[in-house]
């Protein structure tokens, strides 16, 4: 389905990535500005999308702000649905957040260091044991290869890649 009908964010928010849940209920917004991730409603039979919530991505007494390469960057939902993970430049961070498989919204799992600067982009790679999420730091040019536990928590540190 398509919709020319357009979802308005608080203004200053900035969405910039998003990931749908595989239920194809959901989707996840990451906000670039306010490193916020808002949950929203999907309905693929009438393109309809709407605001459930939203949660912070940003580690407890950290502030977003409009510093160059300091937001959010990027978002992915895992395919089991489980979870939901968000890197933050802010605080040079990897997020987990587990998922309520019945309404979509996002609880906190935890998260780590990226070991970098400028954590940007990332994978989820499940072809390999443990499966891993992998990545690219880069002001600091280098790529974090994390452990995923059985709940898709981060596990330990990450190993740092040249």
């Amino acid at each position: 389905a398509t919709s020319a009908r357009p979802l308005p964010f608080p203004k200053g928010s900035g969405p910039r990535h998003l990931d749908f849940h595989p239920s194809g209920k959901f989707v996840y917004v990451m906000c670039e500005l306010t490193c916020e991730v808002v949950t929203c409603s999907w309905d693929g039979d009438t393109g309809a999308l709407a605001i459930k919530g939203s949660t912070t991505a940003l580690s407890k007494g950290e502030t977003p702000n409009r510093n160059h390469h300091s937001g959010a960057s990027h978002i992915l939902c895992a395919p089991d649905g489980k979870t939901v993970y968000v890197s933050t430049r802010a605080d040079a961070r990897i997020v987990c957040f587990s998922v309520d498989p019945l309404h979509g919204t996002l609880t906190r799992l935890g998260d780590a260091g990226s070991e970098g600067v400028c954590p940007r982009h990332f994978h989820l790679d499940y072809a390999c044991t443990p499966p891993r999420l992998r990545v690219g730091n880069q002001d600091s040019q280098t790529i974090a290869s994390f452990a995923l536990d059985a709940n898709g928590a981060l596990d330990g540190p990450p190993e740092v890649l040249a």
